[in-house]
């Protein structure tokens, strides 16, 4: 019973506030918040600043578990609502993710990782899982973030690199909300419907195996304990 997991989860873009407003990482949600077509993020439940307070509710609980993202958006962000090439990686947001899973840590909760919640970057375009280079774009960030976030936490806090991940977040419903239901972003309305939505869930799925590799690539070139994935 000493590996069971009993906790709460949280979605990076609904939780931590401070996307799509002015000077804010924009996300691929951006234009419907501004037409309204969907309420604004704006500080959600302000995540980002009062995590304690939330590890704080989940110890006196007793959990021993906590499920939070870490939002490509944030930690590679463009801060204009259109599709361009990659910027640079925000090492400052990478960091502050590392003191979160190490607060974390400090809280008896074991950090269980999301990499993508429904959400990309907005200099992606509407339809990057259309896109074949999608795979590439992601297993960059994925390389770039696992690496940093890992040997940040071993290097500066003397804490074990992360063992859980999720890498996408029921793929399942991302592509039949995008493509199906369309209650998510997409592009004209010539890419919805059932022919995007089989070719968005292949590249999905090509996608996660990929960066399942990339994961366990890196932790065995860095001599941690394999991570489950």
């Amino acid at each position: 019973m000493s590996e069971f997991l009993w906790g709460v989860a949280t979605s990076a873009y609904q939780s931590e506030g401070g996307y799509n407003g002015p000077d804010q990482p924009q996300t691929n949600w951006a234009a419907a918040e501004r037409k309204g077509d969907v309420a604004k993020s704006g500080l959600g439940s302000d995540f980002w600043n009062r995590y304690q307070e939330d590890f704080t509710r989940c110890r006196q609980l007793g959990l021993n578990a906590f499920r939070l993202g870490i939002e490509w958006s944030r930690v590679q962000p463009t801060y204009a609502d259109r599709k361009g090439p990659p910027p640079p990686f925000d090492h400052r947001a990478l960091d502050h993710y590392v003191d979160i899973l190490a607060k974390c840590r400090e809280n008896g909760l074991e950090p269980v990782v999301t990499l993508h919640h429904f959400v990309h970057p907005s200099w992606l375009g509407t339809d990057p899982w259309l896109e074949p280079g999608i795979t590439d774009s992601f297993c960059h960030y994925v390389h770039e973030s696992v690496l940093y976030i890992n040997r940040t936490l071993t290097d500066r806090h003397g804490l074990q690199p992360v063992r859980y991940y999720i890498t996408i977040n029921e793929p399942n419903m991302l592509v039949l909300n995008t493509y199906f239901g369309v209650q998510f972003p997409s592009g004209p309305n010539k890419m919805r419907g059932m022919r995007s939505l089989p070719a968005a869930y292949r590249n999905i799925l090509i996608t996660h195996v990929r960066a399942y590799n990339l994961i366990h690539r890196i932790y065995g070139e860095e001599g941690w304990l394999e991570p489950s994935v």
